[in-house]
Parts: C-alpha cells; sequence; structure tokens
C-alpha cells in the first residue's frame, strides 16, 4: 500500500495529472491480503497499530483528495478496498463485481 500513498501524493501535486483511476490488479480489488496481514505478522500489536493508522489515513486522503479518483470495481470487492474505493468520487462496477461486506 505505501505505494499507493506515494503515487497519490505526487499526482496530487503534478499539474499534468487531471483524475486517477484505481482498479484491480487481477481478479479482485483489495481481497482480504490487508486483514491476513494483521494477524500473521510476529508482532501483531505493533503491526495492527501502524496498519490501521495507515488504512484509515489513505482513506482519508482519498476522501479529500483534490482530484477526481475513479475506481473500477470487477471481481470481488472487500477489505481494504471497499474503505478505499467507498471515499473515491466516482466508482464504477462492472456486471462481474461482487462486494462482501463483514462486520463482527
Amino acid at each position: 500500500m505505501l505505494g499507493l500513498e506515494y503515487l497519490l501524493e505526487e499526482w496530487e501535486k503534478d499539474d499534468n495529472v487531471e483524475f486517477c483511476i484505481l482498479k484491480a490488479h487481477e481478479e479482485a480489488f483489495s481481497a482480504g491480503g490487508d486483514l491476513r496481514a494483521l494477524y500473521t505478522h510476529h508482532n501483531p500489536p505493533r503491526l495492527g497499530k501502524e496498519a490501521c493508522y495507515r488504512m484509515y489515513w489513505i482513506d482519508y486522503h482519498v476522501a479529500t483528495y483534490k482530484k477526481p479518483i475513479i475506481v473500477l470495481w470487477s471481481g470481488l470487492v472487500m477489505g481494504l478496498g471497499v474503505g478505499l474505493s467507498v471515499a473515491c468520487m466516482f466508482r464504477v462496477a462492472t456486471e462481474k463485481a461482487v462486494m462482501l461486506l463483514m462486520h463482527a
């Protein structure tokens, strides 16, 4: 995720960039890898706190971004993908999009 944070900051400053498009790498938009990392790391309390801070920070950055962000949903959307994409200005879902929402 660090790469996306860096890119968003760079694109926000670049006058040649008018808008951003985010799409899934393959069949899913964040297929739970972020959640798996929270539970399987050797030092969960430290990783959990840092990871949660970064996740919420990037959600906030996307929600307050100075340029339009368009997210493309095709396939599974869950975990950080949901939090990140609902803050985007525009969301486009294909007929293959499936959003999984879980609550405790």
